[in-house]
């Protein structure tokens, strides 16, 4: 009986087994599918994921460029303002004439930081500005003067008095930094640096004879070139590395002290220490403090011209200051340089610029040439005094005008001087951006 009912049932048997093979292999199929379709989900999503994060910071970098690009054009219209509010009442403003200084030496960033102690008005009016403006980066912005600093292509000033006052000051600063900084004492303790002033000299001056008595062209053999020297003044800071016998630490120092945009003077009132004390090997570390001391007192400084620098330094017992006549300039910064930091997120660009003002300080250099000039022209002291071209007129010049000519004549040059009329975008002559 059992026989029969196993025949009977063996068919369904077969079939049920034969269905239930199909169905595992149909649910196998369904999970290998699954799987591979998770794989390539997983897949997409990463790569999506991934260029977005590229789009994202590539986004972000432009936001950072012009973000930084926004800030310099904010410290441009700011050197602008200044030069305008300079030429416009600058002369009126007497002895508050350093007060234009605000316009531009403050530092601005954006969006601007409330204090801590700004008024509801102020919170309201600056949270309002904000939230209507469509500027979604962020920058940074600091201005520098560039009258502070050495003006290393003076070394080949036509000026002869203006680049032996240059050379003197360039010595004074190396001199000064072996005397006060150990390390670099150890390293240059026995270096001739009046040999390296010469050498930048050669760079910069426009003849082609070396003031080290060898050809300006020895020692440049790597570069291959008949035009190493150039004979012209440096185009940038970095240009200096290539002058024979100068070390990277010697540039390092040079480059937070010189400049190749400067007015071939000195602004005493932006000066730091290590300039001040260039400026004579009398003025000490101590006196240099004094000084930035009296600058930053309200109720004495800035020093408002050379005659009240000097009466400083005759309180401080600095004699004989500045013999060899580097020019010192106390009310009007001339050239600048503008640093920018834009940022966006996790990701930050920088800009800086250095704007020169050609009208403004063209008058700097037509008195240093015309001095020269009339140095030259003056009669030596074994010049025969029966010379007609001398006289013994004590109110005569060399050029035999009376001293009161002079002064009219000097008087109708002052009241034919135009005012500079500053317009446009101040003139950039560098740029770097990273």
């Amino acid at each position: 009986m059992n026989s029969i009912i196993k025949n009977i049932m063996r068919p369904f048997a077969n079939n049920a087994n034969k269905s239930f093979s199909q169905r595992g292999v149909a649910i196998l199929m369904a999970i290998f599918s699954m799987a591979v379709m998770v794989v390539i989900a997983l897949e997409v999503s990463e790569r999506a994921t991934v260029e977005y994060l590229i789009s994202s910071r590539g986004i972000n970098q432009v936001k950072a460029y012009y973000s930084a690009k926004a800030g310099i054009d904010m410290g441009l219209l700011r050197v602008l303002l200044y030069k305008k509010a300079n030429a416009a009442v600058g002369d009126k403003l007497g002895d508050n004439k350093s007060a234009l200084n605000m316009i531009w030496n403050t530092p601005i960033m954006w969006p601007p930081q409330i204090p801590n102690n700004a008024t509801g008005f102020t919170v309201d009016e600056v949270t309002k500005v904000k939230s209507e403006s469509i500027f979604s980066g962020q920058y940074f912005v600091t201005i520098e003067s560039e009258d502070s600093k050495i003006d290393i292509n003076a070394l080949g000033s036509g000026s002869k008095a203006l680049a032996k006052a240059t050379k003197e000051q360039l010595l004074e600063l190396l001199s000064k930094e072996v005397e006060t900084n150990e390390a670099f004492a150890e390293e240059h303790k026995n270096d001739d640096f009046e040999e390296l002033i010469n050498n930048i000299t050669d760079w910069v001056d426009e003849d082609e004879e070396s003031l080290t008595g060898t050809s300006e062209g020895s020692g440049y053999s790597k570069f291959n070139s008949d035009l190493i020297p150039p004979n012209q003044p440096f185009k940038t800071l970095e240009e200096i590395k290539m002058v024979k016998d100068l070390s990277d630490d010697v540039y390092q120092l040079l480059k937070q002290n010189v400049t190749v945009y400067g007015a071939q003077g000195i602004n005493v009132n932006l000066a730091d220490t290590k300039i001040l004390t260039s400026l004579s090997p009398q003025i000490t570390d101590e006196i240099a403090a004094e000084i930035k001391k009296h600058i930053a007192d309200p109720d004495k400084g800035p020093f408002k011209n050379l005659e009240d620098f000097n009466s400083f330094l005759d309180y401080e017992g600095v004699s004989d200051f500045n013999t060899e006549g580097i020019p010192l300039f106390f009310d009007i910064q001339y050239n600048f340089r503008i640093k920018s930091v834009g940022q966006s997120t996790n990701i930050t660009k920088e800009i800086e610029v250095v704007t020169f003002d050609f009208e403004g300080i063209k008058e700097t250099y037509i008195t240093a040439l015309t001095k020269q000039a009339e140095e030259d022209k003056a009669p030596s002291d074994d010049e025969d005094p029966q010379d007609p071209k001398s006289t013994d007129d004590p109110k005569k010049t060399p050029s035999g005008t009376d001293d009161t000519t002079d002064k009219k004549e000097d008087d109708k040059k002052d009241s034919e001087k135009k005012t500079i009329t500053y317009k446009g975008r101040p003139q950039i002559v560098y740029w770097w951006e990273n």
